[in-house]
């Protein structure tokens, strides 16, 4: 028994990356609306569903340069090049300012070339998916 369970395992993780792109790729592809308003930043244990599984930021994901230094999330990328990486830091900060992380966090960021707050719902392992409105950001 513990060879074919070990030579299934790739197979799983296999599978769990393919959902995972295909879920990012409906988020990505389907409207969204606004928030209800509620600032307050929470946090759960829950993992945004399909996100959880990443292992890297995607390949078409555009890295962005640091703001400012973190030993735990050194890094940002943007999904879409037209989105900024000032607000990506931004995510990056105020996600780092959370007490708990790795499960789902819900922050709030500054667009700084429109001057408006947004909220981001955050979650993974190793690779953290922020997703708000259509914007995504992952940290790593």
């Amino acid at each position: 028994m513990g060879k074919t369970s070990n030579s299934a395992m790739p197979k799983i993780a296999a599978a769990v990356v393919v959902i995972a792109i295909v879920v990012v790729g409906i988020i990505l592809l389907s409207p969204r609306g606004e928030d209800d308003g509620d600032m307050a930043t929470t946090s759960s244990s829950a993992p945004v569903a399909g996100l959880e599984g990443l292992e890297s930021v995607p390949q078409n994901a555009t890295s962005c340069p640091r703001a400012f230094d973190s030993p735990e999330v050194t890094s940002a990328a943007i999904a879409d090049p037209a989105m900024s990486c000032e607000f990506a830091e931004a995510v990056r900060r105020s996600y780092l300012d959370q007490p708990l992380r790795y499960g789902l966090v819900t922050v709030e960021a500054r667009e700084p070339a429109t001057g408006q707050n947004q909220t981001m719902k955050c979650s993974g392992s190793p690779v953290v998916t922020c997703v708000g409105g259509d914007v995504v950001v992952y940290l790593n």
